[in-house]
């Protein structure tokens, strides 16, 4: 039996067991990965490599389907059985969610531009694109970022109070992100701590633009946008290129994201938040 004195109050229970069930999910979400499986199918075993798949086949395997058959799931769980409102979470449109979104189309259309001027897309690779678009922003970006931040971040600012709220939210919420993903490099060391360090340093970020924009739009866009940049970089061009891109994409999140820590009262921040929660 649990002594009283270190028992949880019923509400941090309630927020205890939601987030366990919430991050066992999606840790077997990552445990079995069918989009590499239908990659493999179609690049492999469908077509001869001398035949490569049709455009349209090969837009729907590039749309991860996994995600868009759990998305779904875990909204319902979210919306439904944990009763977490999507205006809780933090999806609004404001001013600062379309020069976000704005921005992110200039970037992909200069991706392209550059694509085309480097003659390095052709028609395949331009369906690539297209959907690593859809996946990145749609899909990954926007399931992610509602459970991570505008959920298990938002709960875990209930724990503590003041600024302990804030670090115990922001560290918890970004080793859960950063953990989830391990499955998906078991067996390579190297590249398992690496991308254990960057996602964790990326939940870092994610949660303090979130805890002071308090609007989780501009978290699903540079989400998607980390993720595009990525894997045109990596995979379409070499070299130094490729690195001025990511890095100088990422001076400019992390710049913008100063001036608004800067810019607003951490007090007052946290006041709001609360009272939002409150009504949770």
């Amino acid at each position: 039996m649990i002594d009283k004195k270190f028992e949880p109050p019923p509400e941090k229970r309630k927020t205890i067991i939601q987030i366990s069930i919430l991050f066992a999910l999606i840790f077997l979400f990552f445990c079995y990965d069918i989009h590499d499986d239908l990659n493999i199918l179609v690049e492999n075993n469908i077509f001869p490599v001398q035949k490569p798949p049709p455009d349209i086949l090969l837009l729907i395997v590039k749309i991860d389907l996994q995600y868009l058959l759990c998305l779904p799931l875990f909204i319902l769980l979210i919306r439904l059985v944990f009763k977490h409102t999507f205006k809780e979470a933090g999806f609004i449109f404001n001013k600062e969610s379309y020069l976000f979104i704005g921005l992110s189309v200039v970037a992909v259309s200069l991706i392209v531009f550059l694509g085309k001027v480097l003659s390095v897309w052709n028609n395949s690779s331009m369906v690539i694109l297209i959907g690593n678009v859809i996946t990145c922003f749609f899909l990954v970006g926007f399931m992610e970022e509602l459970i991570f931040r505008g959920f298990i971040f938002n709960r875990l600012l209930k724990f503590v109070n003041g600024k302990r709220s804030f670090l115990f939210a922001v560290l918890t919420s970004a080793a859960l992100f950063s953990l989830v993903h391990a499955p998906l490099l078991l067996g390579d060391m190297v590249r398992l701590f690496a991308a254990l360090s960057f996602t964790f340093l990326f939940g870092i970020w994610a949660a303090v633009y979130y805890f002071y924009s308090r609007n989780i739009i501009g978290c699903v866009v540079v989400h998607g946008m980390n993720n595009i940049i990525f894997d045109i970089t990596n995979i379409r061009f070499s070299g130094i290129f490729g690195l001025i891109c990511y890095y100088t994409f990422w001076v400019i999140v992390i710049a913008y994201t100063m001036m608004k820590v800067k810019k607003n009262d951490f007090n007052e921040i946290l006041k709001l938040h609360l009272i939002n929660l409150q009504t949770i």
